[in-house]
């Protein structure tokens, strides 16, 4: 039996030149601006958004936490308040 191949890594080099670069986001309905927020949904994905994408996701999800538990969009958990099912950082 042959150990699986290890996945390529990038020279450090190569990391640190494109650092500064911008990343897209990633609404589902697409989108041509650059990501502002990075969204961790409780360790079951993460989601890069633009300022305007951001601001209207984090506006319809708090109006569902006042209504109760929210579900999370990915995986279907429910979580009892909205700091236990996302976490957002500006990039």
């Amino acid at each position: 039996m042959t150990a699986p191949a290890m996945p390529s890594i990038r020279p450090f080099t190569e990391i640190v030149e494109r650092f500064d670069e911008s990343v897209p986001c990633e609404q589902l309905t697409g989108c041509d601006q650059d990501a502002d927020w990075h969204i961790q949904y409780h360790s079951c994905s993460d989601v890069l958004l633009c300022d305007a994408h951001f601001k209207g996701w984090a506006e319809e999800v708090t109006a569902k936490c006042l209504l109760g538990a929210v579900r999370c969009c990915h995986c279907s958990g429910i979580f009892p308040s909205l700091d236990s099912l996302f976490k957002a950082w500006p990039i």
